[in-house]
């Protein structure tokens, strides 16, 4: 088929689009990994390439004027007219001057569909460069899909844990944007808010891109943290909802047109703030203490819930702590103590059959115990 027979903007940049995907798969760096992977996996390097290639035209995005211009200026107000944008203009300025020098990663909160819009406004009404703004598949529906992936939206499946070659994929086109200094955009929190307070965040594409910078595949680039809050959303009935346990609604064009229709009536600011700018290589020097911190609170939230008000068991629970911080080994012996001084404190053999029926099973469990150093 000819593709030119179709609309000529839109056949342009799908032409457009194969480019920048053979492009990147004929780099040397993307060959490397695709080689490495074959090798790992035990599959043709022809196999793997292949793969990888139909998921790179699958991602790769392209910026074209006639399509931004439909994202800016048509999706655009559907989605923020319902508030008047109050920012900060300083710190917007100087992102602009930084971003003659370095590249930036913009990590906004998410808690609207409106989150992206505003902060495209934004750039565009201070003369700033286009982000490539990541965003999952499930909003790859015509016509929304198709004015994304050719506005600097980048698509991906909202899940490819087991999928080593579409991991490659994202992982290397990523290093190459940063390889060109492109700007990147996306939630680090996995998905919208469901009750106004931030998500979990996930450090998966950031990863990539410090992979990438380490490897000399990219330069440093700069971390921009962006606040969006709102006075009111419209949609907090279905988030609420989604909270309690609702069924998400599937994005599909009559989903657009409703989301559309809800926001007409205007109610009050979304406020967009800007954080610090931290180099990516210097925060993540940090992330091993930060991760280890987030393990020592659930494994703290978990001990009061499973220890209580207890005395006893928190005796034992800091007895058997120390004994094994000061050893730096588990003396199996003596959580097997540990259980029978609780069994014979809490239900002592004269108040209780347990007992009889622990030794009738065990008949030289006491008699064998010795203590080991």
């Amino acid at each position: 088929m000819n593709l030119m027979s179709l609309n000529p903007v839109v056949a342009a940049t799908l032409i457009q689009r194969k480019q920048v995907a053979r492009k990147v798969a004929q780099s040397e760096r993307f060959q490397d990994q695709i080689a490495k992977l074959a090798k790992q996996l035990g599959c043709s390097i022809e196999s793997v390439a292949a793969e990888a290639l139909v998921g790179l035209e699958e991602i790769v995005t392209v910026q074209s004027p006639a399509f931004a211009a439909a994202f800016d200026y048509g999706l655009g107000p559907l989605h923020t007219r319902a508030w008047t944008v109050d920012a900060d203009a300083n710190a917007l300025a100087n992102l602009k001057k930084l971003n003659e020098q370095h590249a930036l990663v913009y990590l906004p909160t998410h808690r609207s569909y409106a989150d992206a819009f505003i902060l495209s406004r934004l750039l565009r009404d201070h003369g700033m460069n286009r982000n490539h703004i990541l965003g999952g598949n499930n909003l790859g529906f015509w016509p929304l899909g198709t004015i994304i992936r050719r506005s600097g939206g980048i698509l991906i499946r909202r899940s490819f844990q087991d999928d080593e070659v579409y991991k490659l994929v994202v992982r290397e086109y990523l290093a190459w944007l940063a390889s060109q200094r492109k700007n990147l955009e996306w939630y680090m929190e996995g998905g919208r808010s469901r009750t106004g307070k931030l998500r979990p965040p996930k450090y998966g594409l950031l990863s990539y891109l410090v992979s990438a910078i380490e490897s000399g595949g990219a330069e440093d680039m700069l971390l921009v943290p962006v606040s969006t809050t709102y006075d009111q959303m419209h949609e907090i009935g279905v988030m609420a909802a989604e909270e309690a346990g609702a069924p998400k609604a599937k994005e599909n064009l009559l989903w657009l047109a409703g989301y559309a229709r809800s926001q007409q009536k205007h109610i009050g600011n979304a406020y967009v703030r800007f954080g610090e700018l931290p180099w990516m290589q210097k925060l993540f020097y940090g992330i091993g203490a930060a991760v280890i911190g987030i393990i020592v609170r659930a494994a703290y939230k978990m001990v009061r819930m499973t220890l209580g008000r207890d005395v006893l068991l928190w005796f034992i629970f800091i007895v058997l702590a120390l004994t094994t911080a000061i050893t730096q080994s588990e003396i199996a012996v003596l959580f097997f103590i540990a259980g029978l001084i609780y069994m014979f404190v809490k239900a002592p053999p004269f108040k209780s059959q347990s007992a009889h029926l622990f030794l009738a099973l065990f008949p030289g469990a006491l008699a064998g115990v010795e203590l080991q150093a």
